[in-house]
């Protein structure tokens, strides 16, 4: 059995992982290292569980959007909050008893609940459209938050005090306080009602309950191999919980970076192996821990939920151009080069990605702004898309068909969207981005990268572009007539096949029988 252990927080200090709110959902990718590899595991027909350190209410919410909510999962936390419900629920904010002045004001996303004519408390809605959390005010200040499992009752309530959390109470599934969290200081008291289940009535730390819990869970189950995302919030609970058992470390380019190993690190030190999702990332291992040689390779991740997209059935033919540090400059010779070409083959429409930091940084106007006045140093004349107005309403704009548009690429979703009708994918920065890459071969569209990667094969699924003029003479390559953009499909193809027929498992299995340091 192979037991997958992810590294899913909200931020940098707590085990806590928070639903995303609608108004949130956006700033950030949800799909990460685990989430491939129990992708993989399971497509390959292997037996695969998900063990949870942190507590994460929306866990079954998220393994849907994920596609992973039928892999076997436990969750340390539930066995913490003596939760026994694995069956989805919902949660109404009308069960609570309000006060009859209260009045509410309703949006798509939250609803405003006022009393007095002042903010009483905001039911914030998920991306989904379930309540989420409540956010109790006082003094226009929240002084509690009630976070929502989605299971259908209150998981935990978090206090506040000069802005800052406190602390926080865990409940079980019929609202019975089990543990209180000093979220200032870091330790843990047991309620009283709950201590028989504990060997212990105050804990120093919330890793150190966890630590309980998990090795409780694993003692013997001596057939477990342990899968664990780097994490520094459970890497030595997880060293010693899993008391001997082989196991890797998994290195992700978006969470980790070479810089987060320190000296004698043990998580490290007693894994088989240090698995890496990029060749960035695994030299940048290699260089930083030169013991660890031998020891790092990288298994390319993929994206199942996407299928190869319809816009060889449109006319259009549509370039996605990614640019996620906008102010560097280094896209503009080969946006430059995009927009002539678009002069000469009047079928080309552009899409201009902008990535997590770009998205965060410029404005939709600025955008524009600078595309138009790489257009005048051209001379050349193109219509932007009026954001203000639909699609179809753009259609009849009598200055011209508009052939440039702006869009957020800040997460999964968004990036998944666009695939579904673009005929090429660009991004040449010196690192392009991975996920990025895993959407455009599981999606069957050519990348034009302004680097070598191994999800390209060079003249068949794509074309490293490292000057302008390798710009136009890929465009060209990949737009003009359909013979290469098909040979392109076939050669994404055979990738995707990798994945699915237990070739990538098979790495895993090497990795894992391999003489590691632990024992």
């Amino acid at each position: 059995m192979y037991s997958f252990i992810p590294a899913w927080y909200s931020d940098s200090a707590s085990m806590v992982k928070a639903a995303p709110t609608w108004l949130s959902s956006g700033d950030g990718m949800e799909f990460d290292d685990t989430v491939n590899q129990l992708r993989v595991f399971h497509m390959a027909g292997e037996q695969a569980e998900l063990l949870l350190p942190g507590c994460m209410p929306e866990l079954r919410q998220f393994m849907h959007r994920q596609g992973i909510d039928d892999i076997p999962w436990w969750s340390a936390f539930d066995v913490i909050q003596n939760i026994h419900s694995r069956a989805a629920g919902l949660f109404s904010y009308l069960d609570y008893r309000w006060p009859k002045e209260m009045e509410w004001c309703h949006t798509p996303f939250l609803t405003a609940g006022y009393l007095h004519d002042k903010l009483y408390v905001k039911v914030n809605y998920g991306i989904g459209g379930h309540t989420v959390r409540l956010d109790w005010v006082r003094d226009d200040r929240v002084f509690r938050s009630d976070e929502m499992d989605d299971r259908g009752f209150v998981s935990y309530s978090t206090f506040f005090e000069g802005g800052k959390a406190a602390e926080r109470l865990y409940f079980d599934q019929n609202n019975r306080p089990q543990i209180v969290e000093n979220i200032a200081e870091g330790g843990v008291n047991v309620c009283l009602s709950a201590r028989n289940r504990f060997a212990k009535a105050h804990y120093a730390s919330m890793s150190e309950l966890v630590e309980e819990i998990f090795t409780a869970h694993l003692a013997g189950k001596e057939d477990r191999q342990l899968i664990a995302a780097f994490d520094r919030r459970h890497n030595d609970l997880v060293v010693r919980a899993g008391n001997g058992k082989k196991m890797v470390c998994s290195f992700f380019s978006q969470r980790n970076s070479a810089a987060d190993i320190r000296p004698g690190d043990a998580f490290v030190a007693r894994a088989a192996a240090v698995v890496t999702d990029t060749e960035y990332l695994a030299e940048a291992v290699k260089a930083a821990c030169p013991e660890l040689t031998g020891r790092v390779l990288d298994i390319s991740p993929y994206d199942a939920r996407l299928s190869p997209g319809s816009s060889n059935h449109i006319r259009a033919l549509k370039v996605l151009f990614y640019v996620n540090d906008w102010y560097a400059g280094e896209w503009k010779p080969y946006l430059s080069r995009v927009l002539q070409y678009m002069t000469t083959n009047r079928d080309v429409e552009l899409t201009v990605g902008l990535g997590r930091n770009a998205a965060d940084r410029v404005s939709f106007d600025r955008v524009e702004e600078e595309i138009g006045e790489l257009m005048d140093n051209l001379g050349v004349e193109l219509v932007f898309e009026d954001r203000s107005k639909n699609i179809a309403e753009n259609e009849e704009e009598s200055a011209g068909h508009p052939r440039i548009s702006v869009r957020k690429c800040k997460n999964e979703l968004q990036i998944m969207e666009l695939m579904k009708d673009h005929r090429l994918i660009a991004d040449v920065s010196s690192q392009p981005d991975l996920y990025l890459q895993i959407a455009g071969v599981s999606a069957c569209i050519p990348l034009l990268l302004g680097a070598e990667s191994r999800y390209v094969t060079e003249g068949e699924n794509g074309m490293t572009v490292t000057t302008p003029d390798s710009m136009t003479d890929a465009l060209a390559y990949y737009l003009e007539g359909l013979a290469n953009w098909n040979r392109a499909m076939v050669a994404s193809l055979r990738q995707i096949a990798q994945y699915t027929d237990g070739s990538i498992t098979a790495e895993w299995k090497q990795v894992m029988q391999s003489e590691g340091a632990m024992a």
